[in-house]
């Protein structure tokens, strides 16, 4: 990849200034890919300087169906977040649904979707939360309007176990947003919260009509310590494309700061952070909307002696599902299929599948004739325009169309350390 060249290059120039020719030691390359969970990273007592880059993985494209519409359970979905480094902070955790964190003040308000954990001190901490395990800062109980209940200040915000997806997604689907933490006891005392100081967020999942994944962005990114000592800069992905109509190509996925979007319904790019594409059209099925991509942080810092420095390296946002939904079968030559609202066009191409499909259909393709100007009913055909299915009893299944999107690519944290011998 060329952005690791990039960094090949950066720890040479490193090198050749801090270190003569006849006592440089070779610089050292790490990278992490997929942790979701608290770990950290301890550079070697010898390193002088370290370069890092971080990149937010990148959302999942959306799914589609044969009836020619993307309902929102098919959006794609948001990934976790790369973040490195961590400030402790003394805090209290109320007992309260939804939780709410005090913390010392922030100058302005903290920032949604920000992951931070908690750490053991001796104090107990309310039911249900757990030391070492990442959270993620409330966006609030309504995040488009005003008043936005439960948004996050510059003192107090609440708790979520995972990252807040695009808003339409949010909105109506509530298997991709968020939902704040309740807490069920007191705990005891006050409590050490570590938040991620260094962030790059993953990019929100594609969505339907007009709804391509936003970008993922950057937090702590863009700062300049003493001379020297730290630098560090930010940068957005892209937003992830929109196609709609049947025969209409999907949604290319929004590219990382290095690339990397998908395309022609493939994953993005590992490494890269680039937006799962959408869903492949066909006669029947629109093209999905796609994932954004990630965000990306370049960090450059000399270490402090025994500084450990924790760290995540987000997965990327799932592809949204096919259409899918239960379905029912008369005993009948042919059968009929009840699939209440589907509004299959004549001849889409389904699948079925299910432990209660009835005697004469086993599981497979087929072809849907409609009988009913609802889009309620079907009879079952073996190929286009083909013979009809008979069914011995009734019977029960699932019925899927279309395709699936496409996963976000993996983030990344890579890490070059370089040395200097007096």
């Amino acid at each position: 990849m060329w952005f690791l060249k990039r960094g090949a290059v950066i720890a040479a120039i490193l090198i050749s200034i801090l270190l003569p020719a006849s006592a440089a030691q070779a610089p050292k390359f790490l990278r992490y890919v997929n942790i979701n969970s608290v770990f950290s990273f301890t550079p070697d007592p010898a390193a002088t300087m370290l370069d890092i880059v971080i990149v937010g993985p990148g959302g999942g494209g959306t799914g589609n169906g044969a009836n020619n519409a993307i309902p929102y359970y098919q959006y794609g979905d948001i990934g976790t977040p790369s973040a490195f480094g961590a400030t402790p902070l003394t805090v209290s955790v109320s007992h309260a649904g939804p939780a709410i964190v005090a913390t010392p003040s922030h100058g302005v308000a903290w920032e949604c979707n920000r992951p931070f954990y908690f750490t053991d001190n001796g104090d107990t901490l309310p039911v249900p939360l757990v030391f070492n395990h990442v959270y993620f800062i409330y966006c609030g109980d309504d995040y488009i309007n005003v008043p936005n209940l439960h948004a996050p200040t510059a003192t107090t915000f609440g708790i979520a176990t995972r990252s807040f997806n695009t808003p339409i997604t949010c909105l109506i689907y509530a298997p991709n947003c968020q939902t704040p933490v309740t807490t069920t006891s007191d705990g005891s005392g006050t409590h050490i919260m570590n938040m991620y100081m260094y962030v790059a967020t993953s990019g929100s999942g594609g969505g339907g009509v007009g709804d391509g994944g936003l970008p993922g962005t950057y937090m702590g990114c863009d700062s300049s310590g003493p001379a020297g000592y730290l630098q560090s800069v930010g940068h957005v992905g892209g937003v992830g494309g929109n196609f709609y109509g049947v025969n209409v190509a999907p949604g290319i996925g929004g590219n990382g700061y290095y690339g990397g979007g998908g395309q022609n319904a493939s994953f993005g790019n590992d490494l890269t952070g680039g937006g799962g594409s959408g869903a492949f059209p066909t006669a029947t099925a629109s093209g999905g909307g796609a994932g954004g991509g990630g965000g990306s942080c370049h960090i450059i810092l000399k270490p402090e002696p025994g500084a450990v420095y924790p760290m995540l390296c987000g997965a990327p946002g799932a592809g949204g599902p096919a259409a899918s939904q239960s379905v029912t079968f008369t005993n009948a030559s042919p059968t009929v299929m009840t699939a209440t609202g589907t509004n299959f066009p004549s001849n889409s191409a389904i699948t079925l599948s299910g432990g209660a499909l009835p005697a004469g259909v086993p599981a497979g393709t087929y072809f849907a004739y409609p009988i009913d100007d609802a889009g309620n009913t079907y009879n079952l055909l073996n190929t286009p325009y083909g013979t009809t299915i008979n069914a011995t009893s009734t019977g029960s299944g699932t019925v899927t169309s279309g395709t699936p999107g496409s996963r976000g690519g993996y983030g990344a944290c890579e890490i070059w350390q370089s040395y200097r011998v007096e």
